[in-house]
């Protein structure tokens, strides 16, 4: 079966090492996975253990020390051709965890939302850049009149929708994304997930964390080390998953015996 699935990214003995020397630290080691087009996949992991740092090192963000990264079949860590990095520039983005640190606070949100597009569809007038900048607001939840506010004027969901029209504006066809709700409302939650959910459905794919991969998706678990542990339909991801929905649970039973109440 995965024989016949189209393979869109690869990772191979992948390491991260940050510093170098005595203070290097290996992030990532001796990671790999496969994803294969038109799935969600979940990579999973206490904090700490390399989520982050693997999903910035597909984006070439970060340099790997070890390992290569493949997507379409190109390597695509270290050195690669213009035309191959213009090609990723276009294809991969990156929904960040931070919504705070993620933006250009001296620049408007239709600068930040709409900036892609002018690296990657230069062809389009300013009019046809508005109104794309416009809809992608839109499909986030956001007024289009927010594009001329900065970034301090927003709440941290508000901030965190921003970065995610700006991922998806450019339409990509494989998107890495850091916890890409976890600052949103519970209504504004499903509807970005409805709408990541219809843009899988054109080919465009997601990576993101446990907590809202959602159902009949792959899963890769990362040690504390970084390291990848690959069989976790069996015990060890029942044993996992059971252990962070009992944590749901137990807050459930709390609230509705009134132990937890709103802040105001």
């Amino acid at each position: 079966m995965e024989n016949e699935r189209e393979v869109l990214l690869e990772v191979n003995h992948l390491n991260v090492t940050y510093g170098s020397g005595k203070k290097a630290y290996e992030a990532v080691q001796d990671a790999n996975f496969k994803i294969y087009k038109g799935e969600t996949f979940g990579l999973v992991g206490e904090s700490g253990s390399g989520k982050t740092t693997i999903g910035r090192a597909i984006l070439r963000i970060l340099p790997t020390s070890g390992g290569e990264i493949l997507y379409k079949g190109q390597k695509i860590n270290g050195r690669i051709s213009r035309q191959l990095d213009r090609q990723i520039i276009k294809e991969i983005q990156m929904i960040f965890q931070d919504p705070q640190s993620s933006l250009n606070e001296r620049a408007k949100v239709s600068y930040i939302v709409g900036e892609g597009l002018q690296n990657v569809r230069p062809d389009l007038s300013t009019a046809q850049r508005e109104e794309k900048v416009r809809q992608a607001l839109l499909d986030v939840g956001l007024l289009p009149e927010f594009a001329s506010r900065f970034p301090h004027e927003f709440s941290g969901g508000q901030r965190q929708r921003i970065g995610i029209a700006r991922a998806l504006i450019v339409e990509p066809e494989f998107i890495v994304a850091d916890e890409p709700i976890s600052a949103l409302d519970m209504s504004i939650r499903a509807q970005v997930l409805n709408l990541l959910r219809r843009l899988q459905k054109d080919d465009c794919l997601e990576v993101y964390d446990q907590a809202y991969a959602g159902r009949n998706r792959r899963y890769y678990k990362l040690t504390e080390k970084g390291q990848a542990q690959l069989n976790l339909y069996k015990i060890e991801w029942k044993n996992y998953s059971t252990k962070i929905g009992s944590m749901f649970e137990d807050a459930g039973r709390n609230a509705d015996s009134g132990h937890m109440r709103e802040e105001n």
